[in-house]
């Protein structure tokens, strides 16, 4: 009951942000890779949400290799680019007196970026597809997912 926070990623490529990350599969909209988190209110939440994107990658990756897997994250991490909280969002995901409230945070990599396969695995979701597409090329999204995209880029 009450509010659950959520980051969803918006992870982009290109300096002006030319390919967008999105997953299809799971439910008939397409969405960001996002996660349920909590952070206490005292923390300075540029750290706390470079932290909750570390520790959400770190719960990701299965490659068998650590030293490998830090380094995708670490690469991966540096990338954070700016977060925006969004608030509650009326989504279907929202109910039994319940509601989630979402912040998106903005990963910008580089059009040429050399481990977009490992980032790619790293946050795919069991039964989805991952693909990168331009805005003009963007499937229906959820609602919140949505809105997210466009409170950064």
């Amino acid at each position: 009951m009450g509010e659950n926070p959520a980051c969803i990623f918006v992870v982009t490529r290109g300096r002006k942000n030319e390919e967008i990350l999105v997953l299809k599969g799971v439910h008939y909209y397409a969405q960001f890779p996002w996660f349920l988190c909590y952070h206490p209110r005292s923390c300075t939440q540029s750290t706390c949400f470079r932290g909750l994107i570390r520790f959400f990658c770190q719960s990701r990756v299965n490659s068998g290799n650590e030293a490998i897997d830090k380094a995708v994250i670490e690469d991966f991490c540096a990338y954070f680019v700016k977060y925006v909280n969004i608030g509650a969002i009326s989504d279907p995901i929202n109910c039994d007196n319940a509601w989630v409230s979402f912040t998106a945070l903005h990963i910008q990599l580089p059009l040429d970026y050399k481990l977009v396969e490992e980032v790619e695995n790293m946050l795919m979701i069991k039964e989805c597809t991952i693909s990168w597409v331009t805005r003009e090329e963007l499937p229906k999204l959820r609602k919140s997912h949505r809105e997210a995209m466009e409170a950064v880029i």
